[in-house]
Formats: structure tokens, sequence, C-alpha cells
């Protein structure tokens, strides 16, 4: 037997939280739970979880084989994953991933020596503004954490600085050079974009412009003249 007691229990508590007969709604958190246990989805554990839930081998390493965030084969203490989606691509990934290669001696898809490092890419990680950018995993946890703005070879060494020292997950909030100068782990903040602020966005309304002298009124208004 594969999957151990404790996990065997946690997995049942997810598969509790369902109506009799639809156990099989659980496979997403079994199989997270499986990968934190293993550090990937190994064939033994998936058959286990398969008699648990009442469903064919097959049927549970299709799911695997779907979701890009399970893994089939062992990854390194941390998981580098660099998104190279269209956004990301215009933006420098191509030369962050390139960076990661050269610094970590490993092509992506692929694991250090040491097994500290995996290297692969995501096709996207829905960070597009920040672009480029990485999330890493730390496999002893499972804890994500988002490392944005890595247009420069210095970002991406302080990245891998940063988990060397073991300050990479003080915060899983993201990560951004400008944001954490001293190389402490410090969060960037939350995201903002420029023009979306409230002035903006209202600046138009009741405002003459050059062709009428009528104001342009908030639709709520334009509403209440037509039915009168």
């Amino acid at each position: 037997m594969v999957l151990s007691e404790s996990v065997r229990a946690e997995i049942k508590k997810w598969m509790d939280l369902y109506p009799a007969g639809r156990q099989r709604s659980a496979i997403l958190p079994a199989l997270y739970v499986i990968q934190r246990e293993f550090g990937y989805c190994q064939v033994d554990a998936q058959n286990e979880l398969a008699e648990m839930l009442e469903l064919e081998p097959a049927e549970v390493g299709a799911v695997v084989d779907f979701y890009h965030m399970f893994h089939t084969e062992p990854k390194g203490e941390y998981h580098v994953e660099v998104c190279t989606n269209v956004p990301c691509m215009l933006r420098g990934a191509g030369k962050c991933m390139h960076e990661f290669e050269e610094k970590l001696g490993i092509h992506h898809g692929e694991t250090t020596a040491d097994d500290k490092y995996s290297l692969d890419h995501m096709e996207c990680l829905g960070s597009c503004g920040t672009a480029p950018m990485v999330s890493v995993t730390e496999r002893k946890t499972g804890q994500i954490r988002y490392f944005e703005e890595l247009d420069a070879p210095e970002a991406v060494q302080k990245v891998l600085d940063l988990i060397a020292a073991g300050k990479a997950f003080k915060t899983l909030e993201r990560w951004t050079p400008s944001g954490d100068p001293k190389l402490d782990g410090k969060a960037a903040g939350p995201y903002r974009i420029g023009g979306m602020e409230p002035r903006y966005l209202t600046a138009r309304v009741l405002r003459r412009t050059a062709t009428r002298s009528t104001p342009i009124l908030p639709m709520a208004a334009m509403r209440r003249q037509s039915a009168c």
C-alpha cells in the first residue's frame, strides 16, 4: 500500500464533502494531497486513489495528464515554471527562460543534479501585466509564490539568491525586484494599472464638448429625460 493512513484520511475528508455517489468529484483535491506527499502523482498512488473513488485507473490518469499542475515524475526541491504564453513571450519570456537555464545549468524539462531545482515552462499564470515572470513551488510545503518583472539577468539572479537564502517564502504575496531592494523576501504589494482610477473613468461625465452646449449626462439621467 502506497498511500499512508494519514493521506487516506485526508482524502476521505474531501470525499465526505460530496453527496453519496458523487465522491469522484473529490479527485482534484485528492490528487493534490498525493502530489504534496510524494512530490508527484506516482502511478501506484493513482491506482489506489482510483480504488477509493471507485474509478478506473485510466480515468485518474487522464485527469493527471490533462492538468499541467499535476506531475507524473519527481520535481526538484524548488520547481521554477516560466510563463511562456503569448503576452509573456512578447515581453521577454524567452530571455527569462534562457537566463534560468544558464544560471541553473539545465534546460527546461530538467532537474539539477542535486535535486534542488526543476525548470519548466507554463502556458499561462495570469500575470500578463508583470511579465516576464515565474511561479516557484516549494516541494516540502507545497507553497507557491510569483516572482514578477524579471526583465533583466540581475532580476533572475535575485530570485535564485532569495531561494538560496531561505527568504523566498517568507510571504506568498507577489515579489518584484523593485519592491524588495534589500532582498529580504518582501512582498511587492497590489499591482495597479494607471488610468483605472475613478477620476479618469468619470472625467467625461457632465463635461461640455466643443460641438454641444448641453452636458453629457449619466445614463440614468438620460432615461429620466426620455420618460418625460
